[in-house]
């Protein structure tokens, strides 16, 4: 008998400028805790979340099948850092059908960034953010949940300077890239701030233990 047929799936979704190997040591985590990981990888310079949402909803049709009609109900989540919860907010609200339990997006800015802004405003700032500032990082994106589902959200307020500094001047509690006021989304379920940086959230064992929570009983207490 598959022990795995009954175990719950994440798909972890990347933020921007990475690959995907930084989730790998969250994702060996949350197998010891018995779920079965899948990893979405998508062009986060190069490609419109809206594109990237599209293709992350046909990577959960090539495992799960057409209408994700082969995924066990409330079994298959999503957790994802930064660009990647955009990414995976707009796959869910042009794909009501999709078959997904939870999400937690870690650090993701639903309402903008003030940093991504203030790189743009330099050609070599515009190269490097490409494709993500459209409907995402300039806060035209979608800024609620959709009708449903259950989401989570994390946010860090530890930046490398400390007392609320970053590179970017953002001037408020952040992560060092994300303010946290720029993480709050419209009928999320749950919002919870931790001591940690931006990639810190990836890393962190108290965020580790919070998703794992939310993906349990779609509370972080």
């Amino acid at each position: 008998m598959d022990n795995t047929a009954s175990q719950p799936i994440v798909v972890l979704v990347h933020g921007l400028w990475m690959n995907g190997s930084e989730m790998q040591l969250l994702g060996l985590r949350l197998r010891n805790l018995g779920y079965q990981t899948l990893f979405f990888r998508y062009r986060s310079v190069h490609a419109h979340v809206t594109q990237s949402s599209h293709e992350l909803w046909l990577f959960l049709q090539r495992h799960f099948g057409s209408d994700m009609r082969h995924a066990p109900e409330g079994q298959v989540h999503l957790v994802c850092h930064s660009l990647g919860g955009m990414v995976a907010l707009d796959m869910l609200h042009r794909h009501p059908e999709a078959r997904i339990g939870r999400m937690v997006a870690l650090g993701t800015p639903f309402r903008g960034n003030v940093a991504a802004k203030k790189i743009a405003q330099w050609s070599w700032g515009r190269m490097a953010l490409g494709r993500s500032l459209h409907r995402a990082l300039d806060g035209s994106g979608f800024t609620h949940v959709p009708t449903g589902r259950e989401i989570g959200i994390l946010a860090g307020d530890r930046s490398l300077l400390g007392a609320g500094r970053s590179l970017w001047g953002i001037g408020e509690a952040n992560d060092g890239n994300v303010a946290v006021s720029e993480t709050y989304l419209e009928g999320a379920k749950a919002h919870r701030t931790l001591p940690v940086i931006h990639m810190g959230l990836v890393f962190s064992e108290q965020a580790l233990a919070m998703v794992h929570r939310f993906l349990q009983t779609g509370h972080f207490e």
